[in-house]
């Protein structure tokens, strides 16, 4: 470093001033070596077991800067509880396929990453639902089916999802169902948002005052990754973590029961159909939605912004006569 990074080491130098060790470990004795106060000539290709032995001293004494690994690396990060390590697997890491003479490293991500990494198959398929319903909404006459239709798949996300965790006999149904019970570890982040509900229920936590502050990322450990997910990944649950329970009901009075009556009224007054629908199908897709993902009211969310668009645009066809659209 002293010869390659002349200008980056005389902040090292500065450091040795102020009264701190220099340790340098390479095989090579050079410029370096000479102003160390400890010179490692450590044997090539073993920097690796060095470096863990160091590590391992460093947490065993509890010699680390705890706060400056806590807040500034990933250290915090939990890794998932199904990778295995050498000593667990006589020298080898999980996810060893001897048939390929390679590894699977799916168990070496860190916990939660199973979300990020799960795709668009929820929504995709939540889109053709949307989309089937709203055509059933165009052909049907009768108010009380079209309801069903839109708030039956609701109810079955919430109940499920959610819901399995807010109330263990739903939980204990939900383990019996053929599907993945953690909604690709969303699960976790639902449960660590009812646990931080005591006392909030009214009020909540303040709007966009409780996922991703400090208080969270940098907190207790306890949390485990869930304390650091952007949202609780169910736009309902946000709003009472967010806003308490009235703001809960106000987003469903205008975002979820409004836009039905606004869709038989704009039928009514025989709104262009192909418009009608198309509206519809992208709130239904927003409300089914959101309880897997929060988007309710992010700006930066352009799922908001189209689904708020839809919302809108029922309300104005609702209230009036579209003239050129019949």
């Amino acid at each position: 470093m002293a010869e390659c990074h002349p200008v980056g080491f005389q902040w090292v130098m500065e450091a040795k001033e102020r009264g701190a060790k220099i340790i340098h470990v390479d095989p090579r004795f050079t410029r370096t070596s000479a102003v160390a106060d400890l010179h490692v000539p450590l044997r090539a290709g073993t920097d690796i077991a060095f470096l863990g032995g160091i590590v391992n001293y460093i947490l065993t004494n509890g010699r680390e800067f705890r706060e400056y690994v806590k807040h500034y690396t990933n250290a915090a990060t939990i890794v998932s509880g199904e990778f295995a390590d050498t000593e667990d697997l006589g020298g080898l890491f999980s996810g060893w396929d001897p048939e390929s003479n390679s590894y699977d490293i799916e168990t070496w991500q860190y916990a939660g990453m199973d979300v990020f990494a799960s795709g668009g198959k929820s929504s995709t398929m939540l889109l053709l639902l949307a989309f089937g319903i709203g055509m059933i909404w165009e052909w049907s006459q009768s108010k009380v089916l079209r309801v069903m239709l839109a708030m039956t798949p609701l109810a079955f996300l919430l109940a499920f999802g959610v819901g399995a965790v807010l109330f263990p006999p739903l939980g204990d149904l939900t383990a019996k169902l053929p599907l993945d019970t953690t909604f690709t570890g969303r699960t976790d982040v639902w449960q660590y948002a009812a646990d931080n509900l005591g006392g909030h229920l009214l009020t909540g936590h303040g709007f966009q005052a409780f996922w991703g502050t400090a208080e969270r990322l940098y907190g207790s450990s306890d949390a485990g990754w869930a304390g650091t997910a952007a949202h609780a990944h169910n736009g309902y649950l946000d709003m009472v973590v967010e806003t308490g329970l009235p703001g809960l009901f106000l987003a469903v009075a205008f975002l979820v029961i409004l836009p039905i009556r606004d869709v038989f009224a704009a039928k009514h007054l025989k709104v262009n159909a192909a418009l009608l629908t198309m509206l519809t199908q992208i709130w239904l897709f927003g409300i089914y939605l959101s309880a897997l993902e929060s988007f309710f009211f992010s700006r930066a969310s352009s799922i908001w912004v189209i689904f708020i668009f839809a919302v809108f645009g029922l309300r104005y066809a609702a209230s009036h006569h579209l003239r050129g659209l019949e």
